[in-house]
């Protein structure tokens, strides 16, 4: 969608070649198939057996017992997993837990999302074999400790399971460990651009593991494991807090070992990887998704939860420097002062906390400058994510929503979450004041969750209910099925950071209109992509304007269809791994990623 700033990706041959041949990093991003849905690992016997010679004569603990309705029970004082070729650690924990199983052994629900990548590459030192002790690679997972309240490990047992032969440095495609508080099958742009970086780094070859909080029945993922936190819903449009021990977060990374750690949110899960990381010297790379000053309006328990990140990050390493800053922001709020600059020098300290910075556009890059000038984040936006062929349950539940939702030559559509901070009342407004009088036939179809009642109290008092249908909730993969047949978004929002739902009505040729100015010339183009307004009144107007003209709407939309289609997850992914290389080996890595 950005093809100015979208660097093509290269056809690399198959084989790896050496570092003193190429100077440039693109060689270590070698193009392999991409990779299926992961088939699940079966726990057999086979894999926890007796085999004391497959483990390096270490004591592997027995299968655990399977009963006639499906469930094992695991219930062992201990069990050991083996991380490295020469030496065993240990991972001493309680285990009493009863999961579900799927055929083919691994559990289809509880409180991870199991998995394990395949063998891939050959590793130096052993010319032909795979990495994994001969193409072998045992299944392991986490599951709820219910005394502790943590997760623990399922089980571990390979030769080599987490091992890393080569070191970072080598021609060895990278292992890149994303963390996250929003993902899939939550709605919204952070966890859709998680999903597409993961997909566009597998893609490129690198091992990519995700952890996140548990939000509902997991969704398959292509190729990489996937572990989902205990967490609970916070009531703030959706966003959830999970939660794992940090001794289980350093097992994680001990297991998987990371070259980079990237962060995509600031939340529970976010500030506790960034904490590890900072004690363990693990590199870190921060995505700044989101405004969270401009969010704290809309969502009271910012105000509080911005100290709380200053705090997570900074302590135990300065007290002092914790204790001022917290201090000074709650004599400003006991007073009744304005308590935003407080909230600006904690997230600029936050920021500081990490490597690099990654941001989606030119306005937040603006931004996060404004607030700490000693930053210099790298602008890379987000590729939306290519969704396949649906299931049959998916087609029935879009059959069902295509029933309640409007069809015709007239339809504007609104997605995205139904709160304040999207300004959805100026939609509703501009379609009664101005939209509707010049175009009786408009109808406006709203997808998303949130507070749909108070949006339907708006439509009925304006006198717009019959022309203002809502979709509620809907699944990712369905979102681009229900733009398809609508002829424009509308987009009111002032809040966002890129606006991700843009580029997904664009690749089905839908055009947008925008409230946000700040969004022109990078997200969308004016009159050639859609249109970006400034105001209120001419936000109404462009409405009005591609309603009324088929002519200009065809041209916007095959402009961002184009746009779009020619910025991939595997281009996002491979401008990302740049930022990796360039954290990583700065002595070689292109000067062009610096802004």
């Amino acid at each position: 969608m950005y093809p100015e700033t979208a660097r093509q990706s290269p056809a690399m041959p198959a084989a790896v070649v050496s570092r003193a041949q190429r100077s440039d990093l693109e060689h270590r991003r070698v193009r392999r198939p991409s990779v299926t849905a992961m088939p699940p690992v079966p726990i057999s016997s086979s894999h926890a057996g007796g085999n004391s010679k497959a483990s390096g004569g270490l004591p592997v603990p027995p299968p655990p017992r399977r009963y006639a309705d499906g469930w094992r029970v695991h219930h062992r004082p201990s069990m050991a997993v083996v991380a490295d070729q020469q030496a065993a650690s240990r991972v001493v924990h309680r285990c009493a837990f009863m999961m579900p199983l799927r055929p083919g052994g691994f559990p289809s629900s509880g409180g991870a999302r199991l998995g394990t990548s395949p063998a891939r590459t050959t590793g130096p030192g052993r010319p032909g074999e795979a990495r994994g002790a001969g193409g072998r690679r045992r299944g392991f997972g986490l599951v709820i400790d219910t005394a502790s309240c943590r997760f623990i490990f399922l089980f571990a047992h390979s030769r080599t399971a987490g091992c890393r032969y080569d070191p970072p440095g080598s021609d060895r495609p990278m292992r890149i460990l994303l963390v996250s508080d929003n993902y899939p099958p939550n709605r919204d742009g952070v966890a859709t651009s998680v999903a597409s970086l993961a997909a566009g780094l597998r893609e490129w070859g690198h091992e990519v593991a995700v952890i996140a909080p548990r939000s509902g029945p997991p969704a398959p993922t292509r190729g990489y494991p996937t572990y989902l936190a205990p967490s609970f819903a916070t009531g703030q449009g959706g966003f959830r807090f999970g939660w794992i021990s940090p001794k289980t977060f350093e097992r994680l990374i001990e297991l998987f070992k990371p070259d980079v750690v990237h962060i995509h949110t600031l939340g529970s899960l976010g500030m506790l990887a960034a904490r590890l990381c900072r004690q363990t010297g693990l590199k870190t790379v921060l995505t700044w998704h989101t405004d969270l000053l401009a969010y704290r309006d809309a969502y009271p328990l910012l105000k509080l939860c911005i100290p709380i990140m200053y705090a997570g990050g900074l302590l135990p390493d300065e007290p002092g420097r914790v204790a001022r800053m917290i201090g000074r922001a709650s004599l400003a709020a006991l007073a009744g002062e304005d308590v935003a600059p407080h909230h600006r020098q904690m997230l600029a300290a936050v920021a500081a906390l990490f490597d690099r910075i990654i941001v989606p556009s030119p306005k937040t890059a603006s931004a996060l400058r404004d607030m700490s000038p000693s930053c210099a984040p790298c602008v890379i936006p987000s590729a939306p994510v290519r969704h396949g062929k649906l299931a049959p349950e998916s087609v029935r539940l879009l059959q069902e929503m295509r029933l309640a939702i409007h069809s015709g030559d007239s339809v504007l559509a609104y997605v995205g979450r139904l709160s304040s901070e999207k300004n959805l009342d100026v939609l509703l407004q501009a379609m009664a004041r101005q939209v509707l009088p010049a175009v009786p036939a408009a109808r406006l179809n709203i997808i998303g969750g949130g507070q749909q009642k108070k949006y339907e109290r708006m439509a009925e008092a304006l006198g717009i209910s019959h022309a203002v249908a809502f979709a509620g909730p809907v699944p990712p993969e369905l979102v681009n099925h229900l733009l398809n047949p609508c002829k424009v978004l509308a987009h009111p929002s002032l809040t966002e950071t890129q606006g991700m739902v843009i580029a997904e009505a664009a690749l089905e040729g839908v055009p947008a209109v925008v409230l946000d100015t700040e969004l022109e010339g990078f997200v969308v183009k004016n009159d050639r992509t859609g249109y970006a307004t400034g105001s209120e009144t001419h936000f109404g107007d462009a409405l009005v304007r591609i309603l009324e003209c088929s002519e200009t709407r065809d041209r916007l939309g095959s402009n961002a269809k184009r746009q779009a289609t020619e910025y991939t997850p595997a281009q996002y992914a491979s401008r990302v791994a740049d930022v990796y290389d360039e954290l990583l080996f700065p002595h070689d890595a292109p000067s062009a990623l610096h802004p």
